[in-house]
């Protein structure tokens, strides 16, 4: 598995944008569908700590 390091070091610009948007809020919501095409949602907290976040 790669690293948020690894990430950062092969698409940084990429990674900022990224980064950026889940500091800017605290709370974050990821919605996917399950195989047979009902919706999962899930609330997620992001915080970025070290150099392996």
């Amino acid at each position: 598995m790669a690293t948020w390091e690894d990430f950062e070091q092969e698409a940084p610009e990429l990674a900022a944008l990224v980064r950026a948007r889940f500091e800017a809020e605290k709370h974050h919501v990821l919605a996917t569908l399950r195989k047979d095409g009902s919706p999962r949602v899930s609330g997620t907290e992001v915080d970025f700590v070290g150099a392996d976040a």
